[in-house]
């Protein structure tokens, strides 16, 4: 085991201590296994961990998929997708249960996918740049229908929307860990047995398909997979924006060219990222509550703009 991974794990470890023990309000550290510790805060620390370990290996996939710094599943709009159903069922059902809420998460994840893959398939373009911008237009397609339910919706209705938009992981309960633990098993899963073919896929397509992998295919059920993961990671926590496009970066800073280590490192780094700005999230202005989603686009959108300028130095 390297030092850099040995530091990565002790930082993390450090970091649930903090978002564990910390008590914001007496701002000291807080010992007592109480009721809100065992059925509050254990279940967001959690939550927050897996949820940015499973954006962080969302990222990685699709950066790996289309060979883009800038492929993410926010850049393609699936993330816009899900918020946008979640929020049109919110409409027209205001008392959403958690299960209908998935499920419209994970039917607009995939509706973002289908629409992605006609335009590719009708205009028969698989350049990225194609990719990359039919995605946006995707994101600002899906965005006005947000605009419009809470144009629609009463005044309550639409501040709770746009504090969830915001992304907020207050709501945590122990179903909600256990489903994007279950996710998180299912992406890693895909991304560790899949090892051979998915390296094989940055490859040419041509040297790929003598090898024995079958690109299309390969591609195909790789979108289906983040549109399933981004899908319920946004039905619990809402749209958390960059954790996907900035870790998987940082993590080939740290291991270049080892794909495991880097699979290993994306874990870590973005789910102690997130755990971090969720704990800062709840410390900063206590007793309310700055969303989670706004800590990490203060992250995260400098850094999409330093990688949009090398890209376009790259070009």
């Amino acid at each position: 085991m390297s030092k850099k991974l040995i530091f990565i794990i002790i930082l993390n470890l450090f970091i649930l201590f903090i978002a564990l023990f910390f008590d914001p309000a007496e701002k000291s550290f807080n010992f007592k296994a109480d009721f809100i510790f065992l059925n509050m805060r254990i279940p967001r620390v959690l939550l927050a961990f897996f949820v940015g370990a499973l954006l962080s290996l969302a990222g990685f996939l699709c950066q790996h998929l289309f060979r883009n710094a800038l492929a993410t599943p926010d850049i393609l709009g699936f993330s816009a997708g899900a918020a946008a159903m979640i929020v049109v069922f919110q409409h027209f059902f205001p008392n959403l249960q958690k299960l209908l809420q998935l499920a419209s998460g994970f039917l607009g994840a995939m509706l973002a996918m289908g629409l992605l893959l006609s335009v590719i398939v009708i205009f028969a373009n698989y350049s990225i740049y194609v990719i990359l911008m039919t995605g946006v237009a995707l994101g600002l397609f899906f965005s006005a229908f947000v605009v419009l339910a809470q144009y629609l919706m009463d005044y309550s209705q639409s501040y709770l929307i746009m504090r969830w938009l915001l992304g907020g992981l207050q709501t945590a309960g122990i179903n909600d860990v256990i489903l994007v633990f279950v996710l998180l098993l299912i992406q890693t899963g895909f991304l560790v047995l899949l090892k051979t073919e998915l390296l094989l896929l940055a490859t040419p397509e041509a040297f790929a398909e003598s090898h024995g992998v079958e690109t299309k295919k390969l591609r195909i059920a790789a979108l289906v997979l983040l549109a399933i993961v981004i899908g319920g990671t946004v039905s619990v926590a809402g749209p958390v924006g960059f954790v996907a496009l900035i870790v998987p970066h940082f993590a080939l800073i740290l291991v270049k060219g080892n794909y495991l280590q880097r699979i290993t490192v994306s874990f870590l780094i973005g789910g102690g990222l997130l755990t971090m700005a969720d704990f800062l999230s709840r410390a900063i202005i206590y007793p309310a509550e700055i969303p989670v989603g706004a800590i990490t686009s203060f992250i995260g959108a400098p850094y999409f703009v330093i990688l949009l300028i090398k890209n376009l130095r790259i070009r």
